[in-house]
């Protein structure tokens, strides 16, 4: 709740991670140097992204009110990838039909408010 990441790299990942930010705030957004002088500039408010968190990273700072992240990664040795790009923009959640993926990769998502209203209880 509340992180503001400084840059960084996860040096235990072993894949890529997956990036959500839940709450009512602006700013926010993750930055991910894209290892050729630029950076990507991520939006994750109520919305999934998959980075490469094997490049540095970071988390702008942030205003109003609350703000939620969740990330997914590995660090195990299960199935380690080769460091991939900084920002997959062409990811798609598997198994949802074309155009399914827009509502899912949407400012608003869907499936995501339970979530937030869960979390805005505690």
């Amino acid at each position: 709740k509340n992180f503001v990441a400084s840059p960084h790299i996860d040096e235990r990942d072993r894949s890529h991670q997956y990036a959500v930010s839940l709450g009512d705030f602006v700013g926010g957004e993750l930055c991910v140097d894209d290892g050729l002088g630029g950076v990507v500039v991520v939006e994750t408010r109520n919305r999934i992204a998959r980075i490469d968190g094997r490049h540095v990273h970071w988390v702008r700072s942030f205003s109003g009110g609350d703000r939620y992240s969740l990330i997914f990664y590995d660090t195990s040795d299960r199935q380690p990838r080769p460091v991939g790009p900084a920002h997959d923009d062409t990811w798609q959640p598997a198994g949802l039909r074309r155009g399914e993926a827009s509502q899912l990769l949407s400012p608003v998502v869907p499936c995501c408010a339970p979530l937030w209203h869960a979390l805005a209880q505690m």
